[in-house]
């Protein structure tokens, strides 16, 4: 595969490496606002919704970036760029939301789930292409 191609999915891992450093940079700020020390992980609501929306992402991640690759490697890098992206956004709009009402996340989990599991099956269809000749 010509490596032009994978120049979207690394821009997309480069900005969820940002978006996780905003994350840990919410989760201070938010901890040093509402008295939160560490290594406390409650005690505030505002503090306990950023914690686990930086929390909740870092597990999304963990399926995430594996599945962009596979699915860019194995099927089709603008495809699995342009999910990765909405999944990229879904995930700031899931950390905006749940800061301000737990409730309010829903939509966006929704989206980035969507995203997610479609770059698992964009890179499972891949994989087996691949496999069977």
């Amino acid at each position: 595969m010509d490596l032009v191609n994978l120049h979207g999915p690394a821009l997309v891992t480069l900005f969820t490496a940002v978006l996780h450093v905003w994350l840990s940079w919410m989760v201070g700020k938010t901890r040093a606002r509402t008295g939160v020390h560490a290594p406390a992980t409650s005690g505030h609501p505002e503090f306990e919704r950023v914690f686990r929306a930086q929390a909740n992402t870092v597990e999304s991640t963990v399926i995430f970036l594996p599945t962009l690759w596979v699915a860019a490697l194995y099927s089709h890098a603008g495809i699995a760029t342009a999910l990765g992206c909405v999944w990229l956004v879904s995930r700031v709009w899931y950390a905006l939301a749940y800061r301000r009402e737990a409730e309010a996340r829903h939509h966006a989990f929704v989206v980035s789930a969507i995203a997610g599991t479609a770059l698992i099956i964009q890179g499972f269809t891949g994989v087996v292409r691949v496999l069977a000749g």
